[in-house]
C-alpha cells in the first residue's frame, strides 16, 4: 500500500511516520470492514434465531392450545389468571367472581390435568 502512495510523500515529516499513519489508517479501513461484515453476520443470524424462536411459539401455542383444551371453562379461567397472568388465588377469586377455595380447586385440578396431559404426550 505504502509504495502506491510514495508520491504523496513530503519531507515535512519523517518516513516512519508517514509509512506509520499509512498501515494504521488501513488498519482502521480494515476494523471497519470487519465490523460491518460481524453486523451483517450477526443480523443474518439474529434473523434465522428469530425465525426458529417464532416456529417454536407457534408449536408451544398449538400443544397449549391443545392442553387447556382437556380443562373446564372454570379451570382454564382460573389457570390462565394465576398462571398466565400473575395474579394471586385471590385476585383470581375476585376477578371472576367466585369464593376463594374454588379458585384454589379449579387451579389445583387444572394443573393436575395439565401435567396429566403432558406427561401422556411425552410417552
Amino acid at each position: 500500500m505504502a509504495w502506491r502512495r510514495i508520491g504523496s510523500f513530503e519531507a515535512k515529516g519523517s518516513f516512519k511516520g508517514w509509512l506509520c499513519r499509512i498501515a494504521y489508517t488501513q488498519f482502521l479501513q480494515n476494523r471497519r470492514s470487519a465490523k460491518a461484515s460481524q453486523r451483517r453476520e450477526d443480523e443474518v443470524m439474529a434473523m434465522s434465531e428469530t425465525v426458529q424462536d417464532d416456529r417454536a411459539a407457534s408449536e408451544a401455542r398449538m400443544d397449549l392450545d391443545k392442553v387447556m383444551g382437556v380443562l373446564s371453562p372454570e379451570q382454564r379461567a382460573a389457570m390462565a389468571l394465576c398462571y398466565g397472568e400473575g395474579m394471586s388465588h385471590a385476585e383470581a377469586a375476585e376477578a371472576l367472581g367466585l369464593p376463594l377455595g374454588t379458585v384454589k380447586s379449579h387451579v389445583v385440578r387444572g394443573r393436575a390435568k395439565v401435567l396429566a396431559e403432558f406427561e401422556g404426550a411425552a410417552a
